[in-house]
């Protein structure tokens, strides 16, 4: 373990001639910085550079299963997490009904610090980050969307009040072209209806990041379909976030690229060798013989 500041201790690592693969996590302009002082010294690299999530829930869905999986997907960690679950495009007929649902259990959520077993959110990761989140709420807002729950500082007792929580956000009526729906910002979550599986598609790839993407239909052959067209390296039915040691793990685009994870991951972290071995008598002399059908490969 080495510490210290990326630009100084994070360059040394990657610099130094012992390193022979580069495994990288963080943010995609660290990666390119990284990407490119691997192909100077022709090693490889591995890059998890986080994303968008986003989340279809269609017509069929099981509207209490969809609630509380979004919840997950969107709150964990805070919702500090690459694979966070969001934009959340809702099928027209379920989008009134979902954004009740949702708002009502975010606004329940308990705000408390990290260690307390009965915690369900707690605060990000420094004032830098509450700046940020409540920053994408305000624009978000000023763009047109409505914030439907949270989006403010809550009030806390002491000693919560100095941790730098932020209310469980949800923020309705996005569109493709806002700040909210186009960037990692580690919350809040955001969502818009769709009236088909074309639109669904078309809003779930319009993203830079391709990382993760869930699907939750009771339909089994539209979600295998759906799936396999999402621009994501991972794709969850009817779940989100889950995922098994031996499943790789890794995205596209803005994402980065190569997996995390499973046999994929072994196989990039091993050198391939041929070793070809000559088990006839002796070694056939191409330059001895003058007769050009010997000088034949072969």
């Amino acid at each position: 373990m080495i510490t210290g500041d990326g630009a100084v201790s994070g360059a040394a690592m990657c610099e130094h001639p012992a390193v022979a693969k580069i495994d990288f996590t963080g943010g995609a302009l660290t990666g390119q910085r990284i990407v490119a002082i691997a192909a100077q010294r022709l090693v490889p690299a591995t890059l998890e550079q986080g994303g968008k999530g986003p989340e279809v829930i269609f017509n069929d869905a099981d509207l209490d299963d969809a609630v509380a999986g979004t919840l997950f997907a969107g709150f964990i960690a805070s919702g500090q997490t690459c694979i966070a679950g969001t934009p959340m495009i809702v099928a027209r007929k379920h989008y009134p009904a979902f954004i009740n649902r949702l708002s009502a259990r975010a606004r329940t959520q308990r705000l408390c610090a990290p260690l307390d077993p009965a915690s369900q959110m707690v605060p990000v990761i420094s004032a830098h980050a509450q700046c940020a989140v409540l920053a994408a709420v305000a624009k978000a807002e000023a763009e047109g969307a409505r914030i439907v729950a949270g989006g403010r500082v809550p009030t806390l007792k002491a000693p919560l009040h100095r941790g730098h929580f932020v209310e469980p956000t949800i923020v309705a009526d996005v569109t493709t072209s806002m700040a909210v729906w186009r960037e990692e910002i580690f919350r809040p979550d955001d969502m818009r209806h769709c009236d088909d599986e074309t639109e669904a598609l078309q809003l779930a790839n319009d993203s830079p990041f391709w990382l993760g993407a869930s699907v939750w239909t009771r339909d089994v052959a539209r979600a295998h379909r759906f799936a396999k067209r999402l621009n994501a390296g991972m794709a969850w039915i009817n779940d989100h976030h889950k995922n098994d040691p031996a499943s790789p793990w890794g995205g596209f685009g803005r994402s980065g690229y190569d997996k995390e994870n499973g046999w994929d991951a072994l196989y990039a972290n091993l050198k391939l060798q041929s070793v070809v071995v000559n088990t006839g008598d002796g070694f056939r002399d191409w330059y001895a013989s003058g007769d050009p059908a010997q000088c034949r490969y072969g």
